[in-house]
């Protein structure tokens, strides 16, 4: 009688299991198919997903933080089967002898890094992805994200806070060799000038 009921327990835990993990990917099917979106969403972290019709994400960072970092000198990323929460730290990027630590854009499972992370180089989204994640509780992480078009006017008003951000802790971009990409230069490798108390203060302004 005990073993009947501990066996029915495991095939109700089972059960359930295996019904979550179907919504995750029903739900992620639906972003990525999203044309509106392009199956792209952005947390205020400054990492962004991208959902495939397999119901797993690519995971990586967005264009401004891109353009602060420049071309990156190394990544450290978590292992394949690592659990990962939204908001939290889940990889560091290293420049210069700084080093950036961003957080995940959602709760899941790492499945897989990509093999040219370490190269640092190029930018476009959905190819230059960092990780590949499958989501485990999607429904509530989108709550925080932003689609691609709802997103244009957010990087606008960041780099606006940014240009404070930087002028207020370092004084006149141009006093520090950078520019904010609408005055017609990049920023590009800024981090690289900022004082361990400034990257402190710039990671709890931009990058939670």
């Amino acid at each position: 009688m005990v073993l009947l009921l501990v066996v029915a327990t495991l095939l109700v835990i089972l059960g359930v299991g295996i019904f979550l993990a179907t919504g995750q990917k029903r739900l992620a099917r639906a972003l990525a198919a999203d044309e509106t979106t392009g199956g792209l969403y952005f947390h205020p972290g400054h990492t962004w997903a991208s959902f495939l019709p397999t119901g797993m994400a690519k995971v990586g960072i967005d264009r401004f933080l891109r353009e602060i970092l420049g071309r990156f000198d190394d990544v450290l990323l978590p292992s394949a089967g690592r659990s990962v929460k939204q908001g939290q730290v889940v990889l560091t990027l290293i420049k210069g002898g700084r080093r950036v630590h961003v957080v995940s854009p959602m709760d899941g499972i790492v499945c897989a890094t990509n093999p040219r992370s370490a190269e640092g180089a190029g930018f476009s989204y959905k190819d230059d992805y960092l990780l590949l994640v499958r989501p485990t509780r999607l429904k509530e992480n989108m709550a925080q994200m932003k689609g691609y078009r709802e997103a244009d006017g957010w990087f606008r008003a960041e780099f606006a806070r940014f240009k404070d951000f930087i002028t207020f802790r370092m004084g006149n971009l141009a006093e520090v060799g950078a520019t904010l990409p609408d005055g017609g230069e990049h920023m590009e490798g800024i981090v690289e000038k900022m004082d361990e108390a400034t990257l402190k203060a710039f990671t709890e302004a931009f990058l939670r």
